[in-house]
């Protein structure tokens, strides 16, 4: 499918989208706040934020930062990110291909990708343009489907289904696109949540 189908089936999503993976959602933020090192002056990317939940988890438990762009394609979903955010001005908001990213070189201290690599057409060329934005020494982090296993079935299954372009890959894939794109991985994670099948990747530049 293509990046317009993938779009406009997350903004048809986007009102029921938090109620419908509430479990789904609350496992992965969880997971991903407690790999997050942020000291509370950073710079933040969000590549792919969908409605801001994840930074509402982040505020809600006293992560500090300097500023929090919000990056996502689906104008449905960002919509009610920027209703959560707009009177808070560490929070910006932006609609950018993550293979062709607007921003400077070495703008950002992190940049994090949840429960989006997936979705992503131009995987190799989106982790190139995280590595082309993030400072010396900067941290990626990527939660995502890890197209091993049994799970390879269910992804099968999970695509025949939707209208999404899908594109899993497995840890041992992305670590590969990691280290193309000059990555040095900190630590790789692999695991099951119900009949879901994950991978997690601090790596640094």
């Amino acid at each position: 499918m293509s990046d317009k189908a993938t779009k406009e089936s997350y903004s048809q999503q986007a009102a029921d989208y938090e109620r419908t993976w509430k479990r789904y959602l609350q496992h992965t933020h969880a997971t991903a706040l407690k790999n997050l090192d942020l000291q509370g002056d950073e710079v933040v990317l969000d590549v792919s934020a969908g409605t801001g939940l994840f930074q509402q988890y982040m505020v809600e438990h006293g992560v500090s930062f300097r500023k929090m762009i919000l990056n996502d394609l689906s104008e449905g979903m960002m919509e009610f990110a920027i209703e959560r955010f707009s009177e808070d001005s560490r929070f910006e908001f932006t609609h950018q291909d993550v293979a062709a990213l607007e921003f400077p070189n070495e703008a950002f201290d992190h940049v994090i990708s949840l429960n989006a690599f997936h979705n992503y057409k131009s995987q190799q060329e989106a982790v190139k343009e995280f590595s082309r934005v993030l400072k010396p020494g900067a941290e990626l982090l990527i939660l995502d489907w890890n197209h091993s296993g049994p799970f390879k079935l269910i992804n099968y299954i999970i695509d025949l289904f939707t209208s999404e372009f899908i594109k899993t890959k497995s840890a041992a894939d992305v670590e590969v696109m990691l280290r193309n794109a000059g990555f040095n991985v900190v630590e790789r994670k692999e695991w099951w949540f119900g009949w879901w099948k994950f991978f997690l990747f601090r790596a640094r530049k």
